[in-house]
């Protein structure tokens, strides 16, 4: 079974800034919703090595493996 995950980081052009309301709870979800319906979104599979760090543990064992 092949699993994709978000990685969670987004490179924006500034007047990405102009869809934020100061109103909305998730900042991120009206935007991105106008973007894509405007067809102004794009994505990028990385095929390669990556490990989320969520606690200490991930960090101590990402760098046994660097090392």
């Amino acid at each position: 079974m092949e699993v994709w995950v978000n990685g969670g980081f987004f490179v924006i052009e500034p007047t990405a800034i102009d869809y934020i309301s100061e109103e909305e709870e998730m900042r991120e979800a009206a935007p991105l919703d106008q973007r894509v319906q405007e067809k102004r979104v794009s994505v990028f599979r990385h095929g390669g090595f990556w490990r989320c760090i969520d606690h200490l543990s991930d960090k101590m064992h990402l760098e046994n493996l660097w090392q």
